[in-house]
């Protein structure tokens, strides 16, 4: 696991809590009423002029760090790199592991609208981390 990774994802999660949090509507963090304003910000970023879906990776990785460590934080799951070409994700013990990253992209590119949101994400993966079912 490579530390300059972690450090990376710590330091995009504490980017966004800064600028988020002085455009934010609810005091923001790692919880899930921020991770509810993000999915709320991607969606009004999407309606934009000019959004260019394909030009979200400086999102994409602010966003997806913000992301997981708000799942870390709830869960205490942790991150780690996954070789069979996922990339990172946050190990949520013996029920598996999450994609952050993943999703944020999914949002961005697809939207609420189709199905994809980051805070339909957080819930089931906080569910899963409590046990509250299992993977099939």
């Amino acid at each position: 696991m490579s530390d300059d990774v972690l450090d990376q994802i710590a330091a995009n999660a504490q980017l966004a809590i800064d600028r988020l949090g002085e455009v934010a509507d609810v005091p923001f963090g790692l919880d899930r009423a921020s991770v509810a304003w993000v999915a709320g910000f991607i969606d009004r970023q999407r309606a934009r002029d000019g959004f260019d879906p394909d030009d979200t990776s400086g999102l994409v990785d602010v966003l997806g760090s913000h992301l997981g460590e708000a799942i870390v934080a709830a869960t205490g799951g942790r991150w780690e790199e996954v070789d069979d070409g996922w990339g990172w994700g946050v190990r949520l013990g013996s029920h598996g592991v999450c994609f952050p990253f993943t999703k944020v992209a999914k949002q961005l590119r697809d939207g609420s609208e189709a199905g994809e949101s980051i805070l339909s994400f957080y819930d089931v993966v906080l569910a899963m981390a409590a046990g509250r079912f299992d993977r099939p």
